[in-house]
């Protein structure tokens, strides 16, 4: 087989169950039910450190965040690591290019990239960054539209329609942007493609048709657990950019009409990108290996939690799917359980192209898995995050494990019974042996570090 070429996808700010082929969330993701269906879904993905920046360090790196150094979300620190999944694969002889949301500093840092076309929000870190996609919209409206035109904030739960032409959004530019990338390439070299997509982070604001589909279907109320305090199920937060709160029932419902629009958008877009890469551009998807996957989920009102940055499956687990030539041997429908994480993305490419894997990964790649090899596979991963919180956490899938060592407060979730995490198990009885497990867990795996974090954790022992 001649080395294929490769795409990775990656959303930001998608849960893990906002897939309709799962069945748990009322969300219509038909494109992406079929890539799922044509390949591998990891039932047990997550995110080690569950914001952007960190996530993404750790899919260009292969790297742990104690390893890459990003153990939470810190703006306008450089990206100074010599080892990258681009970079290997520009080595080896491929075309390297980045579309959509990168989030590195200094923007525009190639990072192994030969061509980069981006849209990073509205952030402006450094003097001379030009967002094409703001440009895009510059060229394309004269100037009489910018996206914020509508009002809405960039980590706010208000939502409501996309105010502009559908081509005009962001979702939109990201594929045709990308399309006009491999239009463009060297058709006698292979190409790597990241394909990052902003949606669906806020602000919440799909096109008409994509609001429509949700806005006035019935939903299930969003799960609250038997942990969370009783201020907190009472109070109504009328703060637009609050992490924690209750909100309104219509207020709530715009909210996930906003969210589920704006992944329904996304996966037909993904629809657009696949066949016009097959119809127009020659390339066939059984000479693509692509993955499909979010650097981080959303809490979406879960437990009265918005955005991430938390422990919680909502914000912690994301989806993960992947599918090859028939050569590569990835099974149809394949379901693969182990826990997965960010840092297993850059050996899983590497090895599809047949690139050695640096010593500096730490990450595996997960061809094996989707081949439904037998291989001895990690117990558990390990998550953190400096938030608020300060949220150290452990699961197989089965199990979660939580560690606020700011609050001192422990939780234990039986996954299988309660994938929701309703019902706290740490203070029961009958579940004292697997809390001191986990717990012995934690500390041996944050033992060599030291400091603070441990010596709390020690002291419940």
């Amino acid at each position: 087989m001649d080395r294929p070429n490769l795409i990775l996808i990656t959303t930001d700010q998608m849960r893990g169950d906002c897939l309709s082929i799962n069945g748990t969330q009322p969300v219509d993701t038909p494109y992406l039910d079929d890539f799922g269906a044509s390949g591998a879904r990891f039932t047990g993905a997550y995110c080690s450190v569950p914001s952007c920046i960190a996530a993404r360090a750790s899919i260009m790196t292969g790297q742990t965040p104690e390893s890459h150094g990003r153990p939470g979300y810190k703006d306008k620190v450089p990206w100074e690591y010599t080892t990258t999944l681009p970079g290997e694969l520009q080595k080896a002889g491929y075309q390297t290019f980045a579309v959509g949301k990168m989030h590195f500093y200094p923007q525009r840092k190639a990072m192994g990239f030969e061509r980069m076309v981006l849209h990073e929000a509205n952030q402006n870190w450094n003097e001379g960054f030009v967002d094409d996609y703001h440009e895009f919209v510059a060229e394309k409206t004269g100037g009489s539209i910018v996206k914020s035109d509508h009002g809405l904030q960039d980590n706010s739960w208000v939502a409501r329609p996309w105010h502009a032409d559908e081509y005009l959004h962001e979702t939109n530019w990201t594929v045709t942007a990308a399309l006009d990338v491999l239009r463009k390439r060297d058709p006698t070299r292979p190409f790597f493609l990241w394909l990052s997509f902003i949606k669906p982070h806020a602000p919440a604001d799909p096109p008409q048709a994509y609001w429509d589909m949700y806005i006035n279907q019935a939903m299930p109320p969003p799960p609250v657990g038997d942990w969370v305090g009783e201020g907190a199920q009472t109070f109504v937060t009328h703060d637009v950019n609050a992490s924690r709160g209750k909100l309104s029932d219509i207020r709530l419902q715009r909210a996930r009409a906003g969210y589920f629009g704006l992944i329904s958008h996304i996966d037909a877009q993904v629809s657009r990108f696949f066949n016009v890469l097959q119809r127009h551009l020659f390339v066939h998807p059984n000479e693509v290996f692509s993955v499909f996957t979010a650097d981080h989920g959303e809490m979406l009102g879960d437990h009265h939690f918005w955005r991430k940055t938390v422990a919680y499956e909502g914000s912690a687990k994301v989806p993960l799917l992947m599918r090859g030539p028939a050569e590569m041997g990835i099974g149809k429908g394949t379901l693969v359980p182990g826990v997965v994480e960010h840092m297993d993305v850059m050996p899983t490419f590497l090895d599809a192209a047949g690139v050695p894997i640096p010593a500096t990964v730490e990450g595996r790649s997960l061809l094996p898995l989707a081949r439904g090899e037998s291989l001895p596979w990690r117990d558990y991963i390990h998550g953190e995050h400096e938030g608020p919180f300060g949220m150290q956490y452990m699961t197989d899938a089965r199990e979660k494990y939580i560690w606020h060592w700011k609050t001192d407060e422990e939780q234990l979730f039986d996954l299988d019974a309660d994938p929701q995490e309703c019902a706290n198990l740490a203070a029961q009885a009958r579940c004292a042996a697997r809390l001191k497990m986990w717990r012995e867990r934690m500390i041996a795996h944050l033992e060599p570090r030291g400091g603070e974090v441990v010596e709390r954790l020690k002291a419940r022992a």
